[in-house]
C-alpha cells in the first residue's frame, strides 16, 4: 500500500512520528490552476506568488512522460510568465530544484516519483541528475 507524500515522515519503531512533513510544510490540493491563482491573488500581494514548475519529460533511466509539456502549456495559459520559474529537462537538476524551492510559494512537479517502502524518507523525485530524496526536500 502506498501513502501520499503528505504522510511522509521519520517514524519510530513504536509507530510514533518523530518528524513529519506536516511539521514543516503544508500540502494543499486544488481542483484547477485558476482556482489557485484567484485565491492566491486575493490573500497575498500579487508579487508574493511565485510558481516553480519542474518539468522532467525524460529523466535518465525512467520511461518518458510526454504529458509534462502539455502540463506546462496549461500552467502558462493561466499564470503570467513573470510568476512562473520553469526548470525543464536538463535544467531540472537536484541542485537547481532545491535552490528554487526556497524562492517559490508553490511548486508544480511533472516528473516521476519513486517510493521506498522500507525507508520512506528515501522516496523522492527523479530528476535530470538523479533522485532528489524526500529527506533532502524536508531539510529545506
Amino acid at each position: 500500500m502506498f501513502l501520499p507524500i503528505h504522510a511522509a515522515g521519520i517514524y519510530n519503531a513504536d509507530g510514533s512520528v518523530s518528524v513529519s512533513l506536516a511539521d514543516i510544510a503544508v500540502s494543499s490540493y486544488t481542483p484547477s490552476l485558476s482556482a489557485l491563482l484567484n485565491n492566491s491573488q486575493k490573500k497575498e500581494k500579487k508579487s508574493a506568488f511565485k510558481l516553480l514548475a519542474v518539468i522532467q519529460p525524460n529523466a535518465p533511466g525512467a520511461n518518458p512522460l510526454p504529458g509534462t509539456n502539455e502540463e506546462l502549456k496549461a500552467l502558462q495559459k493561466y499564470a503570467p510568465a513573470s510568476l512562473i520559474h520553469i526548470l525543464r529537462g536538463p535544467d531540472a537538476t537536484t541542485a537547481m530544484v532545491l535552490s528554487r524551492v526556497e524562492e517559490c510559494s508553490w511548486i508544480h512537479l511533472a516528473c516521476h516519483g519513486v517510493q521506498n517502502e522500507s525507508d520512506p524518507m528515501k522516496s523522492g523525485l527523479l530528476l535530470q541528475d538523479g533522485q532528489l530524496n524526500l529527506s533532502t526536500i524536508i531539510q529545506k
